[in-house]
């Protein structure tokens, strides 16, 4: 029974990158007995695994490592800024004016850099002995999905694709470029489609379209969380994931208007994704990117 219970409080989070789920994990660690850590696997810990199979012996292992040391000195591994698990792995502005310029002149975009490391960090509150661990990565677990939720309770954060392919353009990630090789080394289907498509905001749309046909094949409704929701409900949304998340009421607020997105770019993405046909629409209506367009415009005069 103890091992049942244990497993029953060992949940995965996974998502869009970019949609938030950071912000999730920082409002989970808010709440008492419950850590949340963002991408603890390591790069070599995820380069080992060869077949679908490993994933779940790897997260495992992760698991209960992972409250071993938790339970004897208060430590886990997480990305983190400064030692404390934060609502955003990069920069909310971009880098210095001189290498802003040097960017923006080589890629038209704007480029915010990483501000968080994968390193140790100090849990300082107490844990009981069956405490609500959460370990969050968006690529890989969305990679493997459909075996992750053969042992574990598994959640998806998304959000509207206009304002996440905006911040896609933002950072110094391969997605960017619409390219998750970790993905495609393990999807041929997906490798290939990406391989043969030649614009950038096409590869980026093939990608996350992608990422939210994993989710409409595997997880039911109660196991989406949208960020958006998120926001609107100041964190309590979460309930889905953790019961006591009902307590939350952090004011949050909603950056899919972020004066950091190329408003141009953005109707560039939008004018791309309204005649795209696929799974982003099993989760979000056309009309919610044009009223984001519309309101990303308003922003501007």
């Amino acid at each position: 029974m103890a091992s049942l219970i244990m497993l029953a409080q060992n949940k995965i989070l996974t998502g869009i990158p970019r949609s938030g789920t950071s912000l999730s994990c920082k409002l989970l660690n808010s709440l008492p007995d419950t850590v949340a850590l963002v991408e603890p696997l390591s790069d070599n810990d995820l380069v080992s695994i060869g077949r679908e199979s490993d994933i779940h012996d790897l997260v495992t292992r992760c698991f209960d490592r992972t409250r071993a040391t938790l339970h004897a000195n208060g430590t886990a591994i997480s990305q983190n800024i400064r030692g404390n698990v934060t609502g955003n792995t990069v920069a909310e502005k971009g880098p210095s004016e001189k290498t802003l310029m040097a960017i923006v002149t080589h890629s038209k975009r704007t480029i915010r850099p990483r501000s968080s490391r994968r390193s140790r960090i100090k849990v300082e509150k107490p844990l009981s002995p069956c405490f609500s661990l959460y370990i969050k990565h968006t690529i890989a677990f969305t990679t493997f999905l459909g075996s992750l939720t053969n042992s574990y309770s598994c959640y998806a954060q998304i959000r509207n694709p206009l304002a996440t392919l905006a911040s896609w353009n933002t950072v110094p990630f391969p997605i960017a470029e619409g390219r998750a090789f970790f993905a495609e080394r393990h999807d041929a289907a997906l490798a290939e489609r990406i391989c043969r498509t030649k614009c950038r905001i096409d590869k980026q749309i093939e990608l996350i379209s992608w990422m939210f046909g994993k989710y409409s094949q595997y997880l039911a409704a109660s196991q989406i969380i949208r960020y958006e929701d998120v926001v609107s409900s100041n964190g309590r949304t979460l309930a889905k994931v953790c019961p006591n998340a009902d307590q939350l009421n952090s004011p949050l607020a909603c950056k899919n208007r972020s004066e950091i997105y190329n408003r141009a770019l953005m109707r560039r993405i939008a004018s791309r994704l309204l005649t795209y046909q696929g799974p982003i629409w099993d989760f979000y209506s056309r009309q919610d990117v044009i009223d984001l367009v519309d309101e990303a415009a308003n922003d501007a005069t």
